[in-house]
């Protein structure tokens, strides 16, 4: 099993939530692959113009904040005026990102891990 959870931290140094912390112990235990998130949510790995430009394009009735990044632990649902439909956000920005996002952050490492992982569990199976 993979998992991946926002790590909800505010800041780099801030400590992890007990119960991520018990849960990537446990998925690890147990043979999975727990994946906690490098910045504060999973929307840190887009490039922030990426995310800006998916938010608007859902979001076309709200106002979208197109300000500078404040970093891998911000909160990016407050750029938006409205409740943020993640989902659909993402697939937006999967469609426009030309592949910008894969060095944010450590996202083509934790993929390989993933590729790797379920890889491995294929042959094992």
């Amino acid at each position: 099993m993979i998992m991946m959870i926002d790590s909800d931290k505010p800041a780099p140094e801030s400590p992890l939530a007990a119960v991520k912390t018990r849960l990537e112990e446990e998925l690890r235990h147990n043979g999975g692959l727990p994946w906690i998130t490098a910045g504060r949510e999973v929307e840190n790995y887009l490039p922030i113009e990426v995310f800006t430009d998916a938010a608007q394009k859902i979001h076309s009735h709200s106002t979208v904040d197109g300000g500078p990044s404040e970093g891998p632990f911000e909160d990016l649902a407050k750029r938006v005026s409205t409740n943020l439909s993640k989902v659909p956000v993402a697939l937006a920005a999967v469609e426009s990102s030309e592949g910008k996002m894969w060095d944010v952050l450590d996202l083509r490492t934790r993929m390989a891990e993933v590729v790797t992982y379920i890889r491995v569990s294929n042959e094992g199976g």
